[in-house]
């Protein structure tokens, strides 16, 4: 992936002083007032250091945090994050204060390069440690971990002899299972390198802040390794995060100083830490009293899986409104549940009005929603006929009693299910940028006064409740994700759409999507499950000197897991979306066919006029009632109108059923309402022949035989509309998607190659093509084995999902559509600036 050169220095424009009307849910300190940004990088908007300034000065001191303004929305939040976690340039300075989940990201997974600001943190560093070393030396002061031992044999005050020899006694963490190979029943016992290299950069940015009492060596020697690309290789169980996450930095700290049992990842090689460091000619590092308590006392290994699991899911909550929005067009839902009156005026809750913004910006330019405070009738049916005839009469079908007059919840209430996510993410993004800022060991020396604090900033609850919150979020996304594909895979929800989504030979022939439906409800039970939170469930251990722990690790992993398993949901929702979108707009063009086909027999039933006592004797074997004036009525445009409106009534009617069915029946319900010479005619239009009406009465001159006919060419125009593909120009007023759903579309069947699906053995020139990608599908057993270009994912259904599974996984979706997040904002800004009626 190309590397975003970023721009590290502040936005001060107005624009960006006025992001919103909307305010963050994250109150301002009223003691302390929005800071000037003057740091070499921009900082992160959340943090504010307690003396009105960003923490990157030589003092380093009193090191607290408070809220601050942070994003405006999570349009902005989420397009930030995006933007750091693609990359650096290589000019990131890290300050102790100042690094961002995306930073985070960017070095953790992507191994982009960084440098410590020593002009601005080494003074401070070595001041620390100089202070600590005097006080040690005076005995003035006990100071845990230094002259004394660990945990809850900390009641000893040991001679300074043995100083030097206290790190020894931490070896005994070295406890994990570390197998480097996976068990055959089971997954790996490891962590994952991007998660250890998350808090090693961690570690690196807490010590910068010169609390910690270490040299500045120690600080230097851990980014040697990390930009060496030397990973410890870390148990993945084992920390219950009360002490920080004592056994996984344990394998960190003593990798620094090459101990033999201990393994590191090297470019994808395992071996021992004495041996990478030696082919490296990098010297084992010795300790000094206190440096190795520094490490393995913190936060860092929770922080940093908890921070890289957020950033995926802020990913996850802006693909859950994209699917949303297109969800709603596919099932052809209502614009009003947006209404800015509803959410702006009547309910304010900061991220329902997010939510329903983004819903209504999208959608004001589709042609697919229906809209009755400017219609009279409106109807699913309405909607399509409208959509193919481009008619711009009223609606004449009978529909009421057939279609519901709102969306069900998961449409309706969109904003206010999602809403409380996007506070909840940006609270927990908050809490977690706070903490990758922050000093989590003990004791801890305040530099103004140069006292040794002894405490619990290793007590990673606030890690916990931020992965608690994540996680719980992503387990509401799901559900109405969940809801909202199971709605459109079920005939008898989706306003006509085919059972499953299968496009061509129906339901008894093709099972279509209805294995997505079985896996989504395999995912969201497991997402479900993983919602139920970690936090009441600790253990007391260490001799009950930790008996309240945070377990904030376990949480961070179980959240990282819903990570994964909600992005498979979301997988299989845009296969289904993209799927229900392309059959919608190829019904589309199927309407506007039998419209032209009709039109032209309207017009050929007006020329070849037959004389009224053929036509009466001719009818009346049929239906007693025969209008007289049957040619003139039934050569007008309105009466076609009528016709195909009627044909578009039993189609959508009728989605539980095959479409040869529907076609059959809706050939039978029109044959009441009109002349059967106007079925003769259309027969001859369909053949492109020259024959009078007179000819086609004698061919056809049986209900049952015109019948026949009209229903396989409604067939026929059927599986046209299909294999012809949608043309992306149509920009009528009805029928055509929002930019969005366009753009989404021509990512998943252009650039990923992902075509719409026509079951396994599609008959030739039935498979159904979008006009956003490369063509139909040819499945297993027509062209070349597993599809059309050769390539065997191609030819089931989960080898396309999972190609969108990893689309969403390595970003590529979330740079697909940053654009309409990032036009919100813009739109947002011009809102307040131009006033309230300026929203829509």
């Amino acid at each position: 992936m190309t590397k975003r050169r970023l721009t590290l220095t502040p936005d001060l424009s107005p624009a960006t002083r006025q992001r919103s009307s909307v305010p963050c849910p994250l109150s301002h300190h009223p003691q302390h007032p929005p800071p000037p940004l003057t740091t070499p990088i921009r900082p992160s908007p959340h943090i504010l250091m307690s003396n009105g300034h960003h923490g990157d000065g030589h003092d380093g001191v009193r090191a607290s945090f408070v809220p601050h303004h942070g994003p405006p929305t999570h349009n902005a939040l989420f397009l930030e994050t995006l933007a750091h976690g693609t990359g650096t340039d290589g000019t990131l300075k890290l300050t102790g204060s100042s690094l961002t989940i995306g930073y985070l990201n960017a070095i953790a997974r992507h191994k982009s390069s960084f440098q410590l600001d020593a002009d601005a943190r080494q003074c401070a560093v070595e001041a620390g440690n100089q202070a600590l070393a005097t006080l040690v030396s005076s005995r003035d002061r006990t100071v845990y971990g230094v002259t004394t031992s660990f945990g809850g044999n900390a009641a000893s005050t040991l001679p300074s002899s043995q100083a030097d020899s206290i790190a020894n006694a931490l070896e005994g963490l070295l406890a994990g299972i570390d197998s480097t190979t996976p068990s055959m029943s089971g997954p790996s016992h490891t962590l994952p390198t991007a998660w250890v290299r998350g808090a090693m950069l961690l570690r690196i940015n807490n010590l910068l802040r010169a609390h910690s009492c270490v040299r500045w060596e120690l600080i230097a020697a851990l980014r040697h390794l990390l930009v060496l690309n030397v990973t410890p290789v870390v148990p993945t169980q084992g920390s219950i995060s009360a002490s920080g996450d004592l056994m996984p930095l344990a394998y960190i700290a003593y990798a620094l100083c090459g101990h033999a049992g201990i393994q590191v990842d090297i470019k994808g090689e395992r071996m021992s830490a004495r041996e990478a460091l030696q082919q490296l000619s990098v010297p084992t590092f010795v300790y000094q009293p206190k440096e190795v308590l520094a490490i393995i006392n913190g936060t860092a290994v929770a922080a940093s899986v908890a921070s890289q699991a957020l950033y995926d899911a802020h990913g996850l909550l802006a693909l859950t409104q994209v699917v949303t929005a297109m969800a709603c067009e596919a099932s052809l839902g209502f614009k009003e549940p947006f209404s800015a009156f509803l959410h702006d005026t009547a309910r304010p809750h900061p991220g329902q009005v997010q939510v329903a913004r983004n819903l209504r910006r999208w959608l004001a330019s589709s042609g697919m929603l229906q809209d009755a405070a400017k219609e009279k009738t409106s109807s699913p049916v309405e909607l399509l006929w409208r959509a193919g005839t481009k008619s711009t009469a009223e609606a004449g079908a009978q529909v009421d009693g057939l279609f519901l007059k709102q969306d069900r919840y998961p449409a309706r209430t969109a904003p206010q299910w999602i809403g409380p996510v996007v506070e909840d993410f940006i609270a927990a993004h908050h809490n977690l940028e706070i903490e990758i800022n922050s000093s989590t060991d003990n004791p801890l020396m305040d530099p103004a006064t140069s006292e040794v604090l002894h405490a619990g900033n290793f007590q990673a609850t606030a890690v916990t409740n931020a992965t608690e919150k994540t996680r719980d979020g992503l387990a509401t996304l799901g559900r109405i994700v969940f809801a909202q594909q199971t709605e459109l895979l079920n005939a008898s929800m989706s306003n006509g759409l085919e059972p499953c989504l299968a496009p061509c030979d129906g339901p008894n022939k093709d099972g279509g999507l209805k294995g997505l439906d079985i896996a989504s409800a395999a995912y969201m039970s497991e997402l479900a499950y993983l919602a139920n939170r970690v936090n009441h469930l600790c253990m007391s251990a260490e001799m009950h000197n930790q008996s309240i722990n945070s377990l904030a690790l376990v949480s961070a992993r179980y959240t990282a897991m819903a990570v994964e398993t909600l992005s498979k949901l979301c997988a299989n929702a845009l296969m289904v979306v993209t799927q229900a979108i392309d059959l919608r707009l190829a019904f589309v063009l199927f309407v506007g066919k039998l419209h032209a086909w009709l039109k032209d027999a309207a017009k050929r039933l007006s020329r070849d006029r037959l004389s009224i006592d053929k036509v009466y004797a001719w009818y009346t074997r049929d239906s007693p009632h025969f209008p007289e004036e049957s040619h003139a009525f039934l050569s007008s445009e309105a009466t076609v109108e009528r016709i195909v409106e009627r044909l578009v009534l039993c189609f959508i009617t009728k989605g539980h059923l095959d479409y040869t069915t529907r076609a059959n029946d809706a050939a039978s319900s029109l044959y009441v309402m009109s002349d059967p010479n106007f079925f003769v005619a259309a027969m001859l239009e369909s053949e492109s022949s020259g024959r009078h009406l007179d000819e086609g009465m004698k061919e056809w001159n049986s209900r049952e035989k015109i019948l026949a006919a009209v229903g396989r060419h409604i067939c026929r125009l059927y599986e046209e509309s299909r294999s012809d593909g949608i043309l992306r120009t149509q920009k009528e007023e009805h029928g055509h998607p929002c930019a969005l759903t366009e753009r989404i579309l021509t990512f998943v069947r252009s650039e990923l190659g992902i075509e719409a699906w026509s079951g396994p053995h599609p008959r030739k020139g039935t498979q159904l093509k979008s006009s956003f990608g490369r063509g139909a599908v040819h499945g297993v057993g027509v062209g070349s084995a597993g599809g059309s270009d050769g390539a065997a994912w191609k030819s089931t259904v989960g080898g396309r999902v999972t190609r969108l599974y990893e689309a969403i996984r390595d970003g590529k979706i979330a740079e697909a559509i940053k654009h309409f997040f990032d036009e919100e904002e813009r739109r947002g800004m011009d809102i307040k600036k131009e006033g309230p009626d300026a929203r829509d």
